[in-house]
């Protein structure tokens, strides 16, 4: 359901808090517009109403203020406790965007899921992925030690019948390529001097995005089965 919803839904999260811990210790990638959509059984931004403890963390209601995917219904959003320095710090009063899956007890989120905080005279978002984007990352296999697996400023390109679609690998690696028609398409990136590999995406409708991690360098091998 998009736009605003009619009737305002509570939606209840739950948030592991790690005492003194810093949310900024979390060093995730949470993934690109699409994956993220993709990968989430809900999507929404919601206004907290109250926050209360249980067992192993918190639990926070949100009141939904827009509806995206899968928030029609009060629900239970959760945070695994492996994910402590990722938590989510939720407040009564405050903003959120929340991106959840579906755990043992509801829907859970964290801040690894894409769930951010907004500005309460912040415009309300659109997290519908766009049409037509193919996106992404580029990383390297086996990266040396003290450097990042990611790959910066590698050239990304498809060759559609309509033209070349290019751009560049950005932070992290990410990459973004618009208005790609519907097919299969061979996904090409080079990196200077001479490294080059390529990726398969498909968009299956007009309507719909795709997302692709691609690698430099050899893929580690299976892991042995005993």
């Amino acid at each position: 359901m998009t736009g605003r919803v009619a009737a305002l839904f509570l939606v209840s999260v739950v948030a592991w808090h790690a005492g003194v811990r810093d949310a900024a210790a979390c060093s995730c990638y949470p993934g690109t517009s699409c994956e993220l959509w993709g990968r989430s059984s809900a999507v929404f931004v919601g206004d907290v109403v109250d926050v209360q403890r249980v067992d192993r963390g918190v639990v926070a209601r949100l009141r939904v203020v827009r509806a995206f995917k899968g928030a029609t219904e009060a629900s239970i959003v959760s945070v695994d406790p492996g994910s402590a320095t990722c938590e989510l710090r939720l407040s009564a009063g405050q903003r959120w965007v929340v991106y959840a899956d579906t755990g043992p007890s509801g829907l859970r989120s964290s801040l690894c899921s894409g769930s951010r905080q907004l500005e309460p005279s912040a415009e309300l978002p659109d997290l519908r992925p766009e049409a037509g984007v193919v996106d992404g990352r580029l990383l390297r296999f086996r990266a040396e030690v003290g450097v990042q697996p990611w790959i910066e400023n590698a050239r990304v390109w498809i060759d559609a019948p309509t033209g070349r679609i290019e751009s560049r690998t950005g932070a992290q690696g990410s990459f973004r390529l618009s208005g790609v028609p519907v097919g299969s398409w061979t996904i090409q990136f080079a990196l200077d001097p001479g490294e080059s590999t390529s990726e398969q995406a498909v968009l299956e409708a007009p309507e719909r995005c795709a997302t692709v991690t691609a690698f430099f360098g050899s893929a580690p091998p299976p892991p042995i089965k005993r």
